[in-house]
């Protein structure tokens, strides 16, 4: 179930869209994994629970960078991040 920019929900759930919400959430997994690079922990502060799926999604991307792990294979990336994606979007319509 893969999501791009231009496409628009089918379903017309509260009237979301996609390519807005992909665009919204693509710049919080891009601060979540920048914040990450600046972080001094190795778990997602307690303070950051509340942010989106794709924020925390993010962050343990650049956590993983900073501390020089193995990154994931690109599967399990792609699909932990169509998950967040998915999991915002239906926290949106809420």
């Amino acid at each position: 179930m893969g999501y791009n920019k231009t496409e628009t929900n089918p379903e017309g759930a509260h009237g979301t869209d996609v390519g807005f919400s992909t665009e919204k959430f693509g710049r919080e997994k891009t601060q979540g994994y920048l914040d990450a690079w600046e972080a001094d922990c190795d778990e997602l502060p307690s303070s950051l629970d509340d942010r989106s799926a794709s924020y925390r999604h993010g962050w343990s991307l650049g956590r993983d960078d900073r501390l020089d792990r193995a990154p994931a294979p690109e599967e399990i990336n792609e699909l932990d991040t169509e998950m967040a994606l998915a999991t915002d979007m239906a926290d949106e319509t809420v």
